[in-house]
C-alpha cells in the first residue's frame, strides 16, 4: 500500500538526515524559492516504474512535494519542480506550465527559461551548505539534497527504484530522443 512503502522509505531517509549538519543563512532561505519547503515534511518524487498516480496523489497537502523531471506531469501542484539537465529543459519547454519554483544545476537552461540557480559540484553524500549541491550523478540525488539543506523533516522518496522493471526505466516509459540514455543506476545508487 502507499503508506507502508512511504513508511519504509521514510525511515531511511530519517537516520540520513539526522547525521548531518546544516550550515546556511536561514533568513536567506525563508525568503527564497526554498521557503516553501523550510523544515516542514516533504516528499521527493522520482520516476521510477514503480511510481503511481496513486502514491502521488496521496502525498498532496499531506507535506511539501519536490518532483523530479517528468513527474510534474503527475503533481503539477507540486511546491517544486527539479531537473538537472539543460536537454531536459528544452524538450519540455521550460515547463512553464508548472506554477511552482522550477529550479536547476544548468546556468544555461537557467538563464533561458528563468529557472532558480543552485550551483552544484562533486562531492561525497549531501552537501551541507546552500552554496552548492552535491551531485551524486542523478536529479533525485540533487533534489533531494535540496529537500536536506531546507531541513525537510521527514523527507519521504517515492519512485527511486534504481533499478528496470522489465524493460521499463520509468512510470512513463522512455524519454523520447537524445534524452533517451542508459541509467547507470549503480552509480546513482552508490551516491546515496
Amino acid at each position: 500500500s502507499p503508506s507502508q512503502k512511504v513508511g519504509r522509505r521514510l525511515r531511511a531517509v530519517r537516520r540520513v538526515r539526522r547525521s548531518l549538519p546544516v550550515t546556511h543563512r536561514r533568513s536567506a532561505v525563508r525568503r527564497s524559492p526554498f521557503a516553501r519547503l523550510y523544515r516542514r515534511p516533504c516528499v521527493v518524487i522520482a520516476s521510477g516504474p514503480s511510481l503511481t498516480a496513486e502514491d502521488v496523489d496521496y502525498c498532496r497537502g499531506r507535506a511539501s512535494v519536490i518532483v523530479v523531471n517528468d513527474n510534474y506531469r503527475l503533481a503539477p501542484w507540486a511546491d517544486l519542480l527539479y531537473a538537472a539537465d539543460e536537454q531536459w529543459w528544452k524538450a519540455h519547454e521550460g515547463a512553464t506550465s508548472f506554477a511552482g519554483a522550477r529550479v536547476t544545476q544548468d546556468a544555461g537552461a537557467a538563464r533561458q527559461w528563468r529557472l532558480t540557480y543552485i550551483k552544484s559540484k562533486r562531492g561525497q553524500g549531501f552537501s551541507t551548505s546552500w552554496e552548492f549541491i552535491h551531485r551524486g550523478d542523478n536529479s533525485g540525488f540533487q533534489a533531494l539534497n535540496i529537500a536536506v539543506l531546507a531541513e525537510c523533516a521527514p523527507i519521504v522518496l517515492l519512485g527511486f527504484d534504481m533499478k528496470m522493471r522489465g524493460t521499463q526505466r520509468h512510470w512513463f516509459g522512455d524519454h523520447p530522443g537524445a534524452l533517451n540514455v542508459r541509467s547507470p543506476y549503480h552509480t546513482f545508487a552508490a551516491a546515496f
